[in-house]
């Protein structure tokens, strides 16, 4: 799928489709993962001190959310001389981030939602 794409029209889920996205959204589902894809985002690629210096992590934790995502196949990684450089590898996280940071930047657009919610199942 295509950044800007949704799911409406894009056939039937099938259960290991519906398994796969579940995989990445709990891998998502950490505000210091989400940190660094933002970073990944924004930067293109970075290298592991880089993203120390942005998001303010220890190495360490930087290192084990990447081998966690790396895993999964969000991120890909390369070697230049001694560093490691972490770029994003599955560009449907972007339309993700892109769905929470609409969502979640604006503290006013969240209260209203909750409030939309609330008046729907008063209905």
């Amino acid at each position: 799928m295509k950044r800007g794409e949704t799911c409406i029209g894009a056939g039937h889920l099938t259960p290991e489709c519906l398994e796969r996205a579940a995989r990445m959204l709990r891998m998502l589902a950490h505000p210091q993962r989400l940190k660094i894809m933002r970073v990944l985002e924004l930067d293109k690629e970075a290298p592991v001190y880089q993203l120390v210096r942005e998001t303010g992590f220890p190495q360490a934790v930087i290192s084990h959310h990447l081998r966690q995502m790396k895993m999964l196949g969000l991120v890909e990684s390369e070697r230049r001389g001694r560093e490691m450089w972490y770029l994003i590898a599955d560009e449907r996280v972007l339309s993700i981030l892109d769905c929470i940071c609409l969502q979640f930047s604006r503290p006013e657009g969240h209260a209203a939602m909750k409030g939309k919610r609330r008046d729907e199942d008063e209905e």
